[in-house]
């Protein structure tokens, strides 16, 4: 039987982390070649409702910036950290597309927050240089409460329990083993190669993988559209199917089509947005538990 999330999951269903050690550890930042085909790995990948997902490993990783990467002081969300992850799960091998997130529009007659009018007409029209209604192009406009309703939707009708990723999960993937500034290494210069960004994106989104993936074979990790996140909520919290919006921390990660690079390291990241925040640059991926597929 499979629980259906409200809202953020049950604290059952929590994804069994472990914070190993907290530490600094000073990187030497030095720019590395691109590998190109036999840098990605080969991991078992699984498809639902159209949506491609990657089977991330269970395994050990060093989370979060050294003091090298930001000479002028780490925030606090950024202190490195070891983590475990106690099992394997699935995350998907790209962000959500328009022509996913219609899918779902399509079978639910889902019409978002009733005061925001403006929530499906960007799927008709273009915002300045955002693509906005190309089917490949990422979905966009969508808060961190659609994000859920998106996911009890695909939970009901695949009988999985779909998610977005918790922030730590979000970057043991982009990392993908990595321990540097990128999932490529430290050189920004060889950022463009992997994403779209301030400075080759022309201020506006690009179909999803069209640029080059990262080792486990997720693409777009780093830049295009920030990605919501699950944050940590406080116990009170964990049954409610209501929020106020100011007690809870709704990071986004990776960076957009106008970052630069130093928004998308993998360990950047922004919190504090209310739940129901709309931007054209923020976007998501998701995560599915599979708890009969081996580690």
């Amino acid at each position: 039987m499979v629980e259906i999330m409200q809202e953020e999951p049950p604290a059952g269903l929590w994804p069994r982390v472990v914070v190993v050690s907290m530490m600094f550890v000073a990187i030497a930042c030095t720019a590395e070649p691109i590998g190109e085909a036999e840098r990605v790995a080969r991991l078992p990948e699984f498809a639902f409702s159209n949506i491609s997902f990657v089977q991330v490993p269970a395994g050990e990783a060093r989370l979060g910036s050294s003091a090298a990467e930001i000479p002028n002081g780490l925030e606090e969300s950024e202190k490195q950290r070891i983590v475990r992850f106690e099992d394997s799960f699935l995350i998907s091998k790209y962000e959500i597309t328009n022509a996913q997130f219609r899918q779902f529009i399509r079978e639910t007659a889902f019409k978002g927050d009733p005061a925001r009018e403006d929530f499906l007409s960007h799927f008709h029209q273009n915002d300045g240089n955002i693509i906005l209604d190309d089917d490949d192009a990422p979905v966009v406009f969508v808060s961190r409460l659609d994000t859920f309703a998106f996911c009890r939707w695909l939970s009901k009708r695949e009988g999985r329990v779909f998610r977005i990723p918790t922030s730590e999960e979000w970057e043991y993937a982009c990392r993908a083993g990595s321990a540097k500034n990128f999932c490529f290494g430290n050189d920004a210069k060889q950022l463009e190669h992997f994403a779209w960004i301030q400075s080759n994106s022309h201020g506006r989104t690009h179909n999803v993988g069209t640029k080059l993936p990262n080792s486990w074979g997720l693409y777009d990790v780093h830049g295009n559209v920030w990605e919501w996140c699950s944050g940590e909520l406080p116990e009170k919290f964990a049954s409610k199917t209501s929020f106020d919006s100011k007690s809870i921390v709704a990071p986004i990660r990776g960076g957009s089509c106008e970052s630069s690079a130093a928004s998308c390291r993998c360990a950047a990241q922004w919190a504090g947005f209310p739940p129901e925040t709309r931007r054209a640059t923020i976007g998501f991926r998701i995560v599915c538990e599979m708890p009969d597929v081996k580690r």
